[in-house]
């Protein structure tokens, strides 16, 4: 479904170039990204203008030499694309993009979503949905196949985000937020410091005095899981493919992590090729 909401999401009129990467794009390169080597110089290159620089180049099909000049110069840009593609960085890119994009097909605007939704057109049984989700805009996937295999919604549902800020704890008051957006539904973020344990049952239950119902009984926890497969035309190097596949199946649950209860657990998850 093309939508207003889709259409904003891919708009780049705002951006210098169209081939400029937006903030969110930028978000999910940058951990790719290799960090300067210790006891060098310091990198004192901004690495988002190379690699808008290495997009515009890729994206016009111009020379080096005709790179515009609030751009870094063509010597470095050209040196960092031929180093990346070199160590294997831009494979890393190329992947992690092809990724999130392959978790984001079939994804849907909440708001149009919940749109959608009438009175009889959905069973709604009673109790609490807890749906993780890492992109809070959109409908989870799990919830769309939930609609589409069981045509149910449960009376209650909760979108939940968990973020890990660059800090080791987080204070009480600044644990969760809250969004109602009608019909039941509730957008929720809870951050936790990357030296806390995350109990995400802990911090729901105290949200049922600011209008999220909560009853461990009653409570269900869709979670995504991508279930990787190895394809006939790889996108990386054998080696990395295999690698990254038995990373994949050693990788602990997101269940577990977040301490969830196992009993209340449902996984519904999409089969990717790589």
């Amino acid at each position: 479904m093309w939508t207003p909401e889709h259409r904003h999401a891919v708009d780049r009129k705002g951006l210098r170039y169209p081939s400029d990467m937006t903030d969110a794009e930028w978000a999910l390169v940058a951990p790719q990204i290799s960090p300067a080597k210790h006891g060098g110089r310091p990198r004192d290159v901004n690495v988002r203008e190379v690699l808008n620089g290495i997009f515009y180049v890729l994206s016009t099909g111009c020379q080096w030499q005709a790179l515009p000049k609030d751009l870094p110069p063509k010597s470095t840009v050209h040196y960092y694309f031929m180093l990346w593609e070199w160590d294997g960085t831009l494979e890393r890119i190329h992947h992690a993009l092809y990724v999130a994009t392959r978790e984001k097909e079939g994804s849907l605007p909440i708001e149009s979503l919940l749109d959608s939704i009438g009175p009889g057109r959905v069973h709604r049984p009673q109790g609490t949905a807890v749906y993780l989700t890492a992109f809070s805009g959109n409908a989870p996937n799990c919830l769309l196949h939930n609609l589409k295999h069981n045509e149910v919604l449960h009376e209650h549902v909760v979108l939940l985000t968990v973020e890990v800020p660059d800090e080791p704890y987080v204070a009480a008051d600044q644990r969760s937020q809250i969004t109602h957006l009608g019909k039941g539904v509730h957008r929720v973020v809870v951050r936790y410091g990357f030296m806390e344990q995350p109990d995400v049952p802990r911090d729901l239950s105290r949200l049922a005095d600011k209008g999220v119902p909560f009853d461990p009984m009653r409570t269900s926890y869709f979670i995504g899981r991508n279930s990787f497969v190895g394809a006939s035309r790889p996108l990386l190097p054998r080696w990395q493919q295999k690698l990254f596949l038995t990373l994949a199946r050693l990788a602990s649950s997101a269940g577990d992590f977040f301490g969830l209860p196992a009993n209340r657990v449902v996984e519904l998850g999409s089969r990717i090729e790589i």
